[in-house]
């Protein structure tokens, strides 16, 4: 296991994203193709036509890549991940071949973290077992990065339900139901200054409060979608030197729907 890997890592640049990229899937419901895999709203989806379904992506050149996620997945069954630098199939010459077996409706991630980043240009993801056809909502590819001291005490994951309650003139409630998601505060109160100055910096001004982020708050939790969230900073936050050489910042993440 990577030196690490049990602290809070981020990932923030998405190779799905990149015009170099190209995307393609065994099969598309109507109006439900797989480049809604790069729409922003989780609720936009990308739907195959069974419960079996394979995805092939073309990074245009080889590229290093370490954590591979599809957000708002509904496959309960089991992912592969095939890596390789020559087979647009990703089954020859494989430089990377891992396995997540189940998912958690609740949560809806499949996520699938590497020990070391891997130089490689195709990949194919295999999704077997869902309760409907497979889908999902967007497609993450690229690099985490681990904070050196993990965050403190003090941190919480809570739910936050956006449904509306309105009383009507007789007196009754009505309920106008929305979709709940997530928000989690992690404080970081020993921030060296490589990492201060290195991704804490970049994710700051590279992707601030308008473009999203993967934050996984434990990367070896079994149950990846319990303990991560993808979504955007509502703002950016401070980078407080609480003492000489020494930083402190708290990232607020709300999840993306």
């Amino acid at each position: 296991m990577a030196e690490g890997a049990f602290r809070a890592a981020v990932a923030y640049e998405n190779l799905a994203d990149l015009p170099s990229t190209f995307v393609r899937a065994t099969s598309s419901a109507p109006f439900l193709p797989v480049q809604m895999l790069r729409d922003p709203h989780i609720g936009r989806k990308w739907r195959g036509m069974s419960a079996s379904e394979s995805l092939f992506i073309d990074l245009g050149s080889p590229a290093p890549i370490d954590t591979v996620a599809l957000v708002g997945c509904n496959v309960t069954g089991t992912t592969r991940l095939r890596g390789s630098l020559a087979d647009s199939e990703a089954i020859a010459g494989t430089v990377i071949d891992t396995t997540n077996t189940g998912g958690d409706l609740r949560y809806r991630y499949q996520i699938m973290l590497l020990p070391e980043p891997v130089s490689v240009r195709y990949l194919r993801i295999d999704l077997d077992g869902a309760p409907d056809p497979i889908e999902a909502g967007r497609l993450v590819i690229g690099q985490r990065h681990s904070f050196r001291v993990n965050f403190g005490y003090g941190w919480d994951f809570r739910w936050v339900d956006p449904s509306k309650k309105v009383k009507s003139a007789g007196g009754s409630l009505h309920v106008e139901k929305k979709r709940p998601y997530r928000v989690l505060n992690l404080p970081f109160e020993f921030i060296d200054p490589e990492t201060r100055w290195g991704f804490v910096e970049d994710l700051d001004a590279r992707v601030g409060a308008s473009a999203d982020v993967l934050l996984l708050s434990h990367p070896l939790e079994p149950n990846f979608g319990q303990r991560a969230i993808w979504g955007f900073l509502p703002e950016t936050t401070p980078n407080v030197e609480s003492f000489f050489q020494n930083f402190s910042k708290t990232y607020t993440i709300e999840e993306r729907l």
